[in-house]
Parts: structure tokens; sequence; C-alpha cells
């Protein structure tokens, strides 16, 4: 059976070497084929991010161009209306048939408002979903229907993610990297050096089209 996909999203506003790690971390803890990451076009639940989908999406392009099993998958740029995960893991389900192994990578911060996604119950139906520990959140919820939903999925078997095609849950613990997008986009917005935190070639576009810069208008059209 091929090794299974698993899908990161998020605005990656910008992508960092956090983003990249993770990536990296999980494709090889897990076996993966492949981990797409899928920036959000317009989010349902929260603001749209100042850098549009586009500018986003290309400096994901820019960050995985070398890294073998990284993938940019920019699916929700091209849905109109909000970007649902639902839809997004429905379209990779047909992509990819009914046996593959397809997982959904969230973090623990994100599970506690997993009742707020659009048709939430039906995940398990599509994908598998990979919980990543968090610093001062539970690996899971400890009541409500979110936590009763991921009991009775929950395993520790990392091979059941080749063995079905979903429904499985399954934490994982990943090397800590404390990097924030909100304080590299206060860092540059400062005029702060953070190329330490992103990927040479990210640094280098951000800094010449001055993405993020104080004053600068990044939701329109350009290079």
């Amino acid at each position: 059976m091929s090794a299974p996909v698993a899908v990161l999203g998020g605005a990656f506003n910008p992508v960092h070497f956090g983003h990249i790690r993770s990536a990296r971390e999980l494709r090889e803890q897990l076996g993966l084929a492949e981990v797409r990451l899928m920036p959000t076009g317009l989010p349902p639940h929260r603001p749209a991010p100042e850098l549009s989908s586009e500018r986003r999406a290309q400096l994901v392009r820019m960050a995985v161009e070398n890294e073998p099993g990284l993938v940019c998958d920019e699916r929700e740029l091209h849905r109109p209306g909000p970007s649902y995960t639902i839809d997004s893991l429905t379209e990779l389900r047909r992509e990819l048939g009914p046996s593959r192994g397809l997982a959904l990578v969230i973090g623990a911060d994100v599970v506690a408002g997993l009742e707020q996604w659009r048709r939430w119950r039906e995940l398990f139906d599509l994908a598998h979903l990979v919980i990543i520990g968090r610093p001062g959140y539970p690996a899971l919820p400890e009541r409500g229907p979110v936590a009763q939903w991921l009991l009775r999925h929950l395993s520790t078997d990392k091979g059941a993610l080749r063995d079905s095609a979903g429904g499985v849950a399954l934490r994982v613990e990943l090397s800590p990297m404390n990097i924030s997008a909100t304080e590299i986009r206060a860092a540059l917005a400062a005029g702060r050096c953070v190329r330490h935190l992103l990927p040479d070639p990210v640094w280098r576009h951000i800094q010449q089209h001055r993405w993020y810069a104080a004053g600068a208008a990044t939701h329109v059209g350009g290079p």
C-alpha cells in the first residue's frame, strides 16, 4: 500500500523554519510520502491575513522548492468564498482514491475549537487526524463532544496511517521550536532582522519587496 499523505494547513503569514521543521519531522516520524503545506485562502473564523493568499503561497513555494517530500498545495486559493477544510479533504480524497492514507495535521491548540469547523464530525470519514502537542495545551480536550469523538478514534499505532484511509486520531510530539509568525511580522514592521527564522529565499523576497514593512500595502497585486 502506498505511503500516506498529510495536509498541514495554516495562514503561513509568513512561512518560517518552524513550519518547515515540523513538516520534515512529521514526514520522518510517520513515514509519509509527502506533506502538503496548504495556505488558507479566506479563513472562515478569523480576519484575512494582511498578506494576500497569493503572496503567502508564493513564499511557501519558495520555502519547499528544495525540500524533498514537501509540497505547496494551493487549492484553497482557487475556490471562491471561505476556505473550509472539509472541502479540501473531500477534493484530496477524490484525487488519492478511496484507500490511500490521508492525514490532517492540527495543533493541540486548535483541537478545542473543532466544534466551530464546518461538518467537523465528518473529518474521520475522509482522513486521519494527527494532533501535534503544543506547550500549555492538553493533548486532547478533557470534556465535551469533541473530546468524546476523539477518544473513540484515538490510537498509538503510527502504522494505522498507512493501513487505512482514515478514521484514526494520533497524538505526536515534535521537537520544540519556538518561532512565532506574529513576532516575525512585528519584527519586520520594526525593521529588525529575522533572517535566522526564515528560509533564505523567503527572507530575500520579503526584503526585496518590503512585505510586512511598516506602512507597506500587502493585500494588493504585485510580484
